[in-house]
């Protein structure tokens, strides 16, 4: 189909979508002389998804109240002022690891990408005003892998057990039940660095470079490593995720999250 004409010799298209990776051909047309030329062969051209979360409408999953049964405790996501919010709220006294994710409303169209979030730990904040809590080993950040059935998923997940500081961890949960045991998998973890490496009361961008099995890993710029984890390229889904280990509220924001097709993660 032809989408554009131009008497100049170059046009700007505004891309049409958001992400992906875009086929085009274009053809001279003289109408004076010699009439339209043949179509040229088929150019590609690669568009990064991005969302930084001002528009509430951009696809991301919205639950106000999803209740757990299990223990009458519920999670919400939502967005809010130009970011993303997974929250956990407290329930009875046997809440364990409740864990939901986000998938993104865009998948990687193969199993080269970078995926990348900035995320942080909210301490008292609403709807828990007022509560002077540690967030006893929260975690949560970035699924850089996830298969259609979103039973299997790949994570790299902040955590913190109280206190100041936060570590980090790469996982992969052969096993997931949403929203249970999301990045607490223990089985799964494969790599990381304990409390310490990361301060709570700051931003931290995560980073995952995916080529077919294999993810290296990037936190405020710096590199964390490669690991090479069978079954990844099977798993081209992207999104969030955050939660809870004991009865204590949790709060994850996320902002600025990229998806950057058949390309390596520029720290």
């Amino acid at each position: 189909t032809q989408e554009w004409q131009t008497t100049g010799t170059s046009q700007v298209i505004q891309k049409v979508s958001s992400g992906g990776t875009f086929y085009y051909r274009v053809r001279a047309d003289d109408d004076d002389c010699w009439g339209q030329g043949p179509w040229s062969g088929s150019r590609s051209v690669t568009v990064p998804y991005f969302d930084d979360f001002d528009d509430p409408n951009s696809g991301w999953p919205k639950r106000e109240i999803e209740v757990i049964p299990a223990t009458d405790s519920y999670y919400r996501l939502r967005y809010e002022n130009g970011q993303y919010r997974i929250m956990i709220d407290p329930g009875g006294p046997d809440i364990w690891f409740h864990q939901p994710d986000a998938l993104a409303p865009y998948k990687p169209p193969g199993n080269k990408y970078c995926v990348e979030v900035s995320v942080k730990l909210e301490k008292n904040k609403p709807p828990y005003e007022g509560w002077n809590y540690y967030p006893y080993w929260a975690n949560g950040g970035l699924v850089f892998g996830a298969n259609n059935e979103n039973t299997n998923i790949y994570a790299v997940c902040v955590t913190v057990g109280g206190g100041e500081t936060m570590g980090w961890f790469i996982v992969n949960n052969p096993v997931y039940n949403y929203p249970y045991k999301g990045c607490n998998y223990v089985d799964g973890v494969v790599g990381g660095e304990g409390a310490g490496s990361l301060d709570i009361s700051k931003w931290h961008r995560i980073q995952v470079s995916v080529d077919g099995d294999r993810a290296r890993v990037y936190i405020d710029g710096v590199y964390k490593g490669k690991w090479d984890m069978e079954g990844l390229s099977g798993t081209t889904q992207v999104g969030l995720i955050g939660g809870d280990y004991e009865i204590n509220p949790v709060d994850f924001r996320f902002d600025n999250f990229r998806v950057i097709p058949d390309a390596s993660c520029t720290p």
